[in-house]
């Protein structure tokens, strides 16, 4: 009896994950399948998309279309602030549009006292940029409230000191719009001290003495006319 030699069968040991695959029907249900697998792990999916062309144009235009709107903007204020100032009259007043604005128009054509203390009113008649105040000192003298808007004294203190509360005469201490000497002033206005520059005040001595000397503009005029002076 011959006996044939038996050769051994090399085996090679498979590793465990695919012992384990061939024991779990399942396994293969587990596996990503091949297309998702390289779309996943391809170069051209991991890189960033660059941005749009369109939108960046967007983006610039909407800047500038804010920086036109600053820009316009700024000029309508600007002009805005040139109308509200009018265009200057010929006789120092402001119109805009043949309004007047403001609390007080200067509608007068005199001269505004020197110090700034006072200042044209724009009521009663327009040669006298004092009114106001000549009404309040016709009140303090107690003479009638119409010799602020009298003819007569308008044209004494236009010949006297052409309205001017500050018209020295350099040749004699006659000082103001009703060009008072320093002894006529502590006569008539004893309460403020010579040389103020004061229309209230100046009026308030010159109604006064009208009334003490002449007992009105017009007699006080009349008599300035043939004297030149009163």
């Amino acid at each position: 009896m011959v006996l044939t030699p038996v050769t051994a069968r090399r085996t090679t040991a498979l590793p465990p994950s695919y012992g384990s695959a061939i024991q779990s029907p399942t396994a293969a249900t587990q596996l990503a399948p091949v297309d998702s697998f390289e779309s996943a792990s391809s170069p051209s999916s991991a890189q960033p998309q660059p941005a749009s062309s369109s939108s960046s144009e967007l983006n610039i235009l909407a800047q500038l279309v804010q920086v036109l709107a600053a820009v316009l903007a700024t000029l309508l204020k600007v002009g805005g602030k040139q109308d509200a100032g009018g265009q200057p009259a010929v006789d120092g007043t402001s119109r805009s549009g043949g309004k007047k604005r403001g609390k007080k128009a200067q509608g007068t054509r005199g001269r505004e006292q020197a110090d700034g203390k006072d200042k044209a009113s724009g009521r009663g008649p327009k040669w006298n940029p004092y009114y106001d105040e000549f009404v309040r000192a016709a009140k303090k003298a107690k003479v009638p409230a119409s010799w602020a808007s009298s003819p007569a004294l308008k044209q004494l203190i236009d010949h006297e000191s052409s309205w001017r509360v500050n018209a020295d005469n350099p040749t004699s201490s006659a000082f103001g719009l009703f060009q008072f000497l320093d002894s006529t002033w502590k006569s008539y206005l004893p309460e403020v001290k010579y040389g103020t520059k004061s229309a209230y005040w100046q009026a308030v001595g010159g109604f006064r003495y009208i009334k003490a000397r002449y007992g009105s503009p017009e007699k006080a005029w009349a008599f300035w006319q043939q004297h030149h002076w009163y």
